[in-house]
């Protein structure tokens, strides 16, 4: 009896998962009906409750990072759009209001990644996709440089367009997986923040008693170095380093 009820929970898992999934469309879809007719607040709140039940989409962010900034709310607008150019790092209209919001700060953003030199002569493509996109690309010009290489091997006269068309592939396979691998460390292997408080001094140490470091504004993306529960260290760049409560960070 334990076996079949267990084999019968398994069995349902998916469909509670898609009924979950259903559920977070169709808050998506009420959530737009709410921005159309002027209620921002609503659709936020409808479109975080969507996005909490695993509609991870770059749409949702998206248009939830479009109704916090309708409220006013510039550090979560540019978070919710942070994350939809994660996901849609080529998406004209994502970039546009992702520029237009941090036009809005007050704070020089310090904590942008410049590109190793390497990839320097390719930074034009470097925002058209996202990590795994990159990494994707890496794959199949490794699949089509191995494919090459055998065919070249196995034909019994050598072919005077294969070599040079070898080097091309092994030079993009190198840069793809080098982009790759640097924006899947910047997605996903350094934590970030965007500051959501108006304004936040910044201490020398995690607690209210510690010196005044410096301060930082609403909208500023933040790498976080460092958690003691109530208060995270982050990380600008050079000397500028210090401790906030965590209340006044989104996290990433």
């Amino acid at each position: 009896m334990p076996r079949l009820l267990l084999l019968a929970c398994l069995l349902l898992l998916p469909t509670l998962a898609m009924a979950d999934l259903e559920e977070a469309r169709d808050e998506a879809r009420r959530a737009a009906v709410a921005y159309d007719a002027g209620d921002f607040e609503q659709a936020a709140t409808l479109w975080e409750s969507a996005r909490d039940a695993g509609l991870d989409a770059a749409v949702v962010h998206f248009d939830l990072g479009n109704a916090r900034f309708k409220q006013g709310q510039l550090g979560e607008a540019i978070a919710s759009y942070l994350r939809a150019a994660r996901i849609d790092p080529g998406n004209p209209r994502i970039r546009t209001n992702l520029d237009r919001a941090r036009a809005q700060i007050k704070d020089v953003d310090l904590s942008g990644h410049a590109l190793p030199p390497v990839l320097r002569p390719f930074a034009w493509g470097y925002s058209l996709f996202s990590a795994n996109q990159w990494l994707a690309l890496a794959l199949l010009l490794g699949l089509l440089l191995a494919s090459l290489r055998i065919t070249n091997q196995w034909l019994p006269l050598p072919v005077r367009w294969l070599s040079p068309a070898t080097r091309v592939l092994a030079v993009a396979l190198l840069v793809a997986t080098l982009t790759g691998s640097f924006r899947h460390h910047l997605d996903f292997g350094t934590e970030r923040a965007v500051v959501v408080a108006e304004e936040v001094e910044v201490r020398s140490g995690p607690g209210s008693g510690y010196n005044l470091a410096f301060r930082v504004h609403e909208g500023l993306a933040v790498k976080v170095a460092d958690d003691r529960g109530d208060w995270l260290r982050i990380d600008l760049g050079g000397e500028l380093v210090g401790w906030v409560p965590a209340d006044s960070l989104e996290l990433l």
